[in-house]
């Protein structure tokens, strides 16, 4: 689930840009609506736009390698690097 507090929207059309390759606008929506193989790429309409993530686009690239049966390396996105930080700063606040 995209989480626009901590992640990085980005409209459909601007979303190509963070593909390999550069696909066709048209591409990214079939992978919203169909999926591949199984596996959609998160996003929501706001407004009557539709919005991804940079993070949505790096989930859904690394489950598709994965279900490809690659070897997929963590993936630490600027969400989940925020986020550790923030705990760290509250377990070092709380002495732990």
């Amino acid at each position: 689930m995209i989480n626009f507090e901590n992640e990085q929207a980005v409209t459909i059309a601007e979303a190509v840009a963070f593909v390999p390759g550069k696909p066709n606008v048209a591409t990214l929506w079939r992978w919203m609506h169909n999926g591949v193989r199984g596996i959609r790429l998160e996003a929501v309409p706001v407004g009557g736009r539709w919005f991804t993530s940079k993070e949505a686009i790096e989930r859904f690239l690394a489950a598709q390698a994965q279900r490809a049966g690659q070897k997929v390396t963590a993936i630490e996105s600027a969400a989940q690097k925020a986020s550790i930080a923030k705990a760290e700063r509250k377990l070092a606040a709380a002495g732990i």
